[in-house]
């Protein structure tokens, strides 16, 4: 015997009859949500780490250089503008990095005659320096008048990779996050957050 589906309207008035009775806690949310994706693939410079050494710091390289490429504050200006636009009850970020660095540069003056010497132009171009992107992003909503509060924060990826080829600390260092920010007229309760 075949059951019989439901139909669009009866499927319409059924959801009608929940949000009647859902209440005034069950409003509905507007929700921003943006992936920060930092412009190279840390998995894969993790995994070419298995490799020769000149391919290993190949991968790494170019995924500096990258990451330094990308004018951090103007992503966050262009986003905090869409923002402004769709003012959504909830700001959700994800692949939020911090990328720390050090010794590129040191160590760049002293490669020649070494099979490295030709990351020396390279590795002169990247500073000691950590980049994080959120508190770039708060204070870019901050100059446009938007009120949001960081709520929660949602640790992903924690990796340090120490290039041990050289006689000074050569290191980068790679976390990523999720975090929620909500608007400061929206109220909220008990947060709990986690990977799905």
């Amino acid at each position: 015997m075949r059951k019989s589906q439901p139909s669009l309207g009866q499927a319409s008035s059924s959801w009608e009859a929940i949000l009647a009775n859902a209440g005034p806690g069950a409003m509905p949310i507007k929700v921003y949500a943006q992936n920060v994706y930092p412009g190279f693939d840390i998995d894969k410079v993790e995994a070419a780490l298995g490799g020769p050494p000149e391919a290993a710091l190949g991968a790494l390289t170019n995924a500096l250089l990258v990451f330094d490429a990308t004018n951090w504050r103007e992503r966050a200006a262009r986003m905090a503008l869409a923002i402004s636009e769709q003012d959504p009850d909830v700001v959700v970020l994800n692949e939020l990095v911090t990328v720390r660095r050090e010794g590129f540069q040191t160590v760049s003056t002293f490669l020649e005659g070494t099979p490295f010497e030709p990351f020396a132009p390279y590795w002169a171009q990247i500073p000691d320096a950590a980049v994080d992107f959120l508190p770039v992003f708060q204070e870019e909503l901050a100059k446009l008048g938007l009120q949001y509060e960081l709520v929660a924060t949602l640790p992903l990826t924690n990796i340090r990779i120490d290039l041990p080829y050289f006689p000074v600390p050569v290191f980068i260092q790679y976390d990523d996050r999720d975090a929620m920010l909500v608007r400061s007229d929206v109220r909220v309760g008990d947060v709990a957050v986690d990977t799905f």
